[in-house]
């Protein structure tokens, strides 16, 4: 998974979450992203979890990635979405229980 991250969350015209720590979320390497991600309250969307174990829908990073969500902007910012492919990864890993691996 986070192959996908590395390269889709590295630049855009805000910051990087890979080699920066845009919106408090930082994603230097594998652990980091999964530690800052998983069952972690979002920093832009009060009450809500940046990615909830078993619920793809109630997690603010696929609605971030989708376009979906009401308190932050499509991700990732200043570059092209996720494709279908990918967005279906993370939605599979997110339903599966968003295993560490």
């Amino acid at each position: 998974m986070y192959a996908v991250f590395a390269m889709s969350c590295g630049g855009g015209k805000s910051g990087c979450h890979v080699t920066g720590s845009a919106a408090s979320l930082e994603m230097h390497d594998a652990r980091s992203a999964y530690d800052h991600l998983v069952g972690v309250a979002s920093g832009k969307c009060a009450g809500e979890k940046r990615v909830v174990s078993g619920d793809a829908d109630a997690s603010v990073l696929v609605q971030a990635l989708e376009g979906s969500a009401s308190c932050v902007k499509q991700m990732p910012l200043g570059r092209d979405p996720l494709s279908a492919s990918e967005l279906a990864m993370i939605r599979a890993w997110i339903d599966a229980g968003a295993a560490y691996d």
